[in-house]
């Protein structure tokens, strides 16, 4: 739950997670492409249009009453240009500015991943280690290295994942107690067998940075880098501390801001506990790659990104940070969400160049995606030296008949894609953002104009369409297509029937409410959304792939409502 780019929320919670894949984001305001040389320019010769073009953007994305934004762009350490916009707190209308702390989430797995290889360069552990050596009774510990929890292939669940998250986010914890909540949950797969994002590991990190240095996270963190490298805005948040000039974290919800989900951050530990402003963090970037944090052999295996042996995938993800190209140019990134704060950062480590983008939403402002923007800002400085977009050519001999065996709804996990022909051109719409135009390069490959996105449809032997390939930026993954789905209409009788309000205990309550020939559903914490009916005590979303089944016997109020997602179940008894 800590990044950004792959913000999945935990099954069951039905929460619609629109920054998954951010095809809404504004065109590029890249300079005019003239990669005649590599070399980046000099400070002084940056164009003041690119500061302009930056400032527009903010403008265009951030409402001055509405939680906002802090950003800073640097090159060589020097900062081109560092702006706050927006509020960092709504009830007394104060404005967010360059020193405004804001939680980080997930980009404190790359302080974490240096703490690991510092103790490693001072010969108190080593990555080789199996997990057993510090948690003894931890299951199949002997196979899981510190390797697979640095670049999350370990196969333990992730805790944030577990249906009952969000209903203990809010209390305080101890470290002990949080790896027993989820140290017996049955693996994801075996050690090594493949990538997948995981804050149970991270937070296992954290743990052990504790026992060799025989100090707390916080306290080696302080000692070791924060006080050394001057970072004095800078440090892990705690409920019971005063953080002067912290931004508050809201959630953009129907249509308004509201107090975000307050996490107790000894929830996050190793994971994604950490609070900080754009120059602390701008910092980190200059003092890391500089290598005066860790020795050049951690910082070389920090950046190497990790390949699935079975099938020879290439993560892009080394020891705490993504590793890949941005239009031609290496480049070093991590995003962090969690309710109320999202956060990237980003260095392209030839060009000595930086962009952190700091926001204080999630589910965040309208048009507001902190991995979208560090990268339109990046552009707009460094467009000159980029490689332009790939020229994709539509292919107009593609028929309706083809582009119509498309049509239909597929599963984005915690969203749903809804591809709809109308005449000849085909759309696509992802939960929450709006629709688009997708553009045929072939029989079965489409791609976006207004983002750098494809999706390809996979076919089956008898000619129907079975799943969609989406491939943008870091990621590419498969999405089922969704059964077809038949809303019918039902009378007031059998809509009164499941009016109501239902426990899911661990989740709270859902709220089951009429409007007009609708029913309406409301899980305590989260958007009220229309379900639809499939048959009388059968109901399907829209925006996520989930269904509720009602029990009655056909005359009195329903007793229960099953939700299902993701092949999961949660009961929820009616409350009288």
């Amino acid at each position: 739950m800590f990044r950004t780019l792959v913000m999945l929320s935990p099954l069951v919670v039905l929460w619609v997670a629109c920054d998954v894949f951010p095809l809404g984001c504004e065109v590029t305001v890249a300079q005019e492409q003239a990669a005649e040389s590599d070399e980046p320019r000099s400070t002084t010769e940056l164009d003041r249009s690119a500061i302009d073009a930056v400032e527009g953007l903010l403008a265009g994305v951030v409402n001055p009453g509405g939680p906002g934004l802090a950003v800073r762009v640097s090159h060589d350490g020097a900062a081109i240009m560092e702006r706050g916009v927006g509020l960092a707190d709504l009830a007394h209308d104060t404005a967010i500015d360059v020193e405004s702390r804001f939680r980080i989430g997930s980009v404190t797995k790359n302080f974490t991943a240096a703490a690991i290889l510092r103790l490693q360069d001072e010969g108190k552990l080593h990555v080789t280690d199996t997990l057993d050596k510090y948690f003894p009774d931890f299951p199949r510990g002997d196979r899981v290295t510190l390797t697979h929890l640095l670049n999350h292939t370990s196969g333990i669940a992730s805790y944030t994942s577990k249906a009952d998250f969000y209903k203990t986010v809010v209390s305080p914890t101890t470290t002990i107690e949080l790896v027993e909540s989820f140290q017996n949950d049955p693996p994801d797969f075996d050690p090594g067998a493949r990538w997948e994002y995981n804050n149970s590991g991270y937070f296992l990190l954290g743990a052990i940075i504790e026992q060799v240095s025989g100090t707390t996270y916080d306290d080696y963190l302080s000692k070791t880098f924060f006080k050394p490298l001057k970072m004095k805005n800078t440090g892990i948040h705690s409920a019971t501390s005063i953080i002067r000039n912290e931004a508050y974290g809201y959630s953009f919800l129907g249509g308004r801001s509201e107090k975000a989900l307050n996490w107790d951050m000894s929830r996050a530990g190793g994971a994604g506990a950490m609070y900080s402003t754009v120059a602390d963090l701008d910092i980190w970037l200059q003092e890391l790659f500089s290598g005066r944090v860790i020795s050049a052999e951690s910082l070389a295996a920090a950046l190497t990104p990790t390949i699935i042996e079975t099938d020879s995938l290439d993560t892009k993800y080394g020891f705490g940070w993504f590793v890949d190209t941005h239009r031609g140019l290496r480049r070093v990134s991590h995003g962090g969400g969690l309710q109320g704060y999202s956060s990237h950062v980003a260095y392209y480590p030839d060009q000595k160049f930086s962009v952190i983008v700091l926001h204080n939403a999630l589910p965040a402002a309208p048009g507001i995606n902190t991995a979208s923007l560090s990268e339109q800002i990046a552009e707009s400085f460094l467009g000159s030296v980029m490689q332009t977009n790939p020229e994709r050519t539509e292919d107009v001999a593609v028929s309706r008949e083809t582009k119509a065996k498309y049509v239909g709804r597929y599963d984005y996990l915690s969203a749903v894609m809804e591809v709809t022909l109308e005449e000849d051109q085909l759309f696509a719409q992802l939960t929450g953002q709006p629709r688009f135009e997708i553009f045929p390069e072939n029989a079965t490959k489409f791609f976006w104009k207004v983002v750098d996105a494809q999706v390809e449809f996979v076919v089956d032997d008898q000619g129907k369409c079975i799943a969609a390939k989406h491939s943008q930026g870091l990621s590419s993954f498969r999405a089922e297509r969704l059964p077809e789905l038949i809303e019918v209409e039902l009378s007031d009788e059998v809509l009164e029937r499941h009016v109501g309000k239902y426990n899911l205990e661990i989740l709270g309550i859902m709220d089951v409410k009429r409007d007009g020939k609708q029913l309406v559903a409301q899980i305590a914490g989260q958007p009220a959304l229309v379900i639809y009916a499939k048959s009388e005590n059968e109901f399907f979303y829209k925006e996520v792939p989930a269904t509720i089944v009602f029990e009655s016997d056909g005359l009195s109020p329903s007793s229960k409502a099953v939700i299902r997602q993701a092949g999961k179940s949660l009961v929820a008894n009616r409350v009288e």
